[in-house]
């Protein structure tokens, strides 16, 4: 049950995703940044964060798994087999299109023989009350092992959470102007003060809302509950990668260490990018020191 299965489908091409160094268009100051189509998907996040060159480390993995959309796989007639799959956000198995007319299920944990299979119908990678909106508009509540370590925590953590993520995502519009007023150019991105003030303001976010889930749960429903902010981690290495911070390495290797128990394609990419940015600090140190 644990193997890799494929599955023919019909002539479709998975989405395919282009890492842009400016977005087309970014939030102005008077638009609702909470509901911005690019911002709103943290999968969009290392375009604004990151450089091409090196945001694009291992990305199409983390697409194909769960961008190619899970209604869209199933609505296409030779996908309806799929469609039967049951939802939850810490789901057994990952899709990927290895051909453009084949999806292929790879098992994220072992399976049992009899247990049953679900898949992510979204990306997971979000926190509960962002999930939520996308089961409700699909008819549904889910009641997976993660929504509910995370529907068990304090109501003040809830409200936490909530500001939070509002927060993240203001906080990345500002970095997503500040690169289209660039032009794209990485260097007029990294000379402005902007950017070490949202890296600040973010690290110090992150830091607040770990502490804070530390002090309220532990164990694996920590790890669940951490997984949803570890795409938010991710963009704080990206960040810190702009810039030739050290500790862009560390924040990637708590993205990847957060996100291993719900998404590990996300975790080895993130942990990629981490090793990239490591070796860029390192060498820019040695030009220097000659």
């Amino acid at each position: 049950a644990g193997a890799p299965s494929s599955v023919k489908l019909a002539e479709q091409t998975p989405k395919v995703y282009v890492l842009d160094p400016a977005p087309a268009r970014v939030p102005t100051d008077d638009e609702d940044v909470l509901k911005f189509p690019f911002l709103s998907d943290p999968r969009n996040w290392p375009m604004v964060c990151g450089r091409p060159k090196v945001a694009g480390v291992g990305m199409q993995a983390v697409h194909e798994a769960c961008v190619s959309p899970f209604l869209a796989v199933q609505k296409a007639g030779p996908f309806l087999d799929h469609g039967y799959f049951n939802h939850s956000c810490c789901a057994q198995v990952q899709r990927d299109f290895p051909q453009p007319s084949t999806l292929r299920l790879r098992a994220l944990q072992d399976i049992e023989v009899g247990q049953e299979i679900s898949d992510s119908y979204s990306f997971p990678l979000v926190p509960l009350h962002v999930r939520r909106l996308g089961h409700e508009s699909l008819g549904f509540q889910c009641a997976c092992e993660r929504c509910t370590a995370e529907d068990q925590l304090p109501r003040t953590m809830h409200v936490w959470n909530e500001l939070s993520w509002g927060t993240v995502m203001r906080l990345l519009a500002t970095i997503a102007r500040a690169r289209s007023q660039s032009g794209g150019k990485t260097q007029a991105l990294t000379s402005d003060p902007t950017l070490r003030q949202v890296i600040d303001q973010l690290r110090g976010l992150l830091g607040q809302t770990e502490r804070r889930l530390e002090a309220s749960v532990e164990g694996r429903q920590l790890a669940l509950c951490l997984a949803s902010w570890a795409p938010c981690m991710a963009a704080l290495g990206d960040l810190q990668g702009l810039v030739r911070d050290a500790d862009a390495y560390d924040s990637m290797g708590t993205a990847a260490r957060w996100s291993m128990p719900v998404l590990p394609s996300f975790a080895l990419q993130t942990a990629a990018r981490g090793l990239l940015y490591a070796a860029e600090t390192e060498q820019a140190a040695g030009v220097q020191e000659m």
